[in-house]
């Protein structure tokens, strides 16, 4: 769990620093990384990452601290067309359900759990983890 100094420290990060540091961390404990460089055609609410260590597969999605993933939605296009959005939310719930496929809502202050969890694995008392468990509840 983050510090208050730390959390002071993560609350400037971006996305893109988040997953620097997790690209880092891929290298670090021999992980095979995936994250599309331009989302623009890609289905929307596809996780940020998937993260492969055989019999490991981690799909992750990156947020700003506090940050919440996208829930589905209907919106319209640029000519007033009705379209459904798949929001992350989505995602990350279908692939959770999928034995053997380990997903998480990962924050800057997640940091030192991310590498517990790559080099590891995941500890039920992680914020990440329980942030994770809560959104699989609500989905109930």
């Amino acid at each position: 769990m983050a510090s208050d100094a730390e959390r002071v420290i993560y609350s400037g990060w971006l996305e893109a620093d988040l997953d620097a540091e997790v690209r880092r961390l891929c290298l670090v404990y021999g992980w095979r990384y995936y994250h599309s460089y331009l989302s623009i055609r890609s289905t929307k609410g596809y996780p940020d990452l998937c993260l492969v260590r055989a019999p490991r597969v981690v799909f992750a999605e990156l947020k700003r601290q506090g940050g919440k993933p996208t829930e589905p939605r209907l919106a319209h296009d640029k000519r007033g067309y009705p379209r459904w959005i798949e929001g992350q939310t989505g995602w990350l719930r279908e692939l959770a359900a999928c034995p053997g496929v380990e997903t998480y809502v990962w924050w800057p202050e997640d940091v030192r759990d991310i590498a517990t969890i790559l080099d590891t694995g995941p500890a039920p008392e992680m914020p990440c983890h329980q942030r994770m468990g809560a959104m699989l509840e609500d989905a109930r």
